[in-house]
């Protein structure tokens, strides 16, 4: 009998497919590995916060995109102020990336070191840009 890779057994997911070992059954009592374990959640045992960094960064690209459409005009159609609401989902994005730092275990400095690096480029370019309008 040969082995489909496709196939969904206990324990294992498609991602054997791509080469990826099985997703483990935290806390499960059967079914998928997934199923029922609240992972990925606040509160999940595997990798607690990821669903709602997602969710959070999501909407500061719902914004940021309005913000787009209306060709930078702050007052939305809805009535709502896209400064303000851009300030908030942001707001909800950094607590959620510390969260996901904390409750992870993930290297504080490593991160921060990275941020301020990253952040010092993007100032970098963005200067040449302040420079032409003045």
């Amino acid at each position: 009998m040969t082995h489909d890779p496709h196939e969904r057994g206990e324990g294992e997911v498609c991602a054997s497919v791509a080469g990826l070992p099985p997703l483990p059954s935290v806390g499960l009592t059967g079914g998928s590995p997934l199923e029922g374990s609240g992972d990925f959640s606040i509160g999940g045992a595997l990798w607690p916060g990821v669903s709602k960094l997602i969710e959070e960064a999501g909407e500061v690209i719902q914004v940021a995109g309005k913000l787009l459409g209306s060709r930078g005009v702050e007052v939305h159609w809805d009535g709502s102020n896209l400064r303000e609401r851009l300030e908030e989902e942001i707001a909800d994005l950094l607590a959620a990336c510390v969260f996901v730092v904390e409750e992870n275990g993930l290297d504080r400095d490593a991160i921060d070191g990275r941020a301020e690096r990253k952040l010092a480029l993007f100032q970098g370019w963005q200067r040449p840009k302040t420079e032409e309008r003045a």
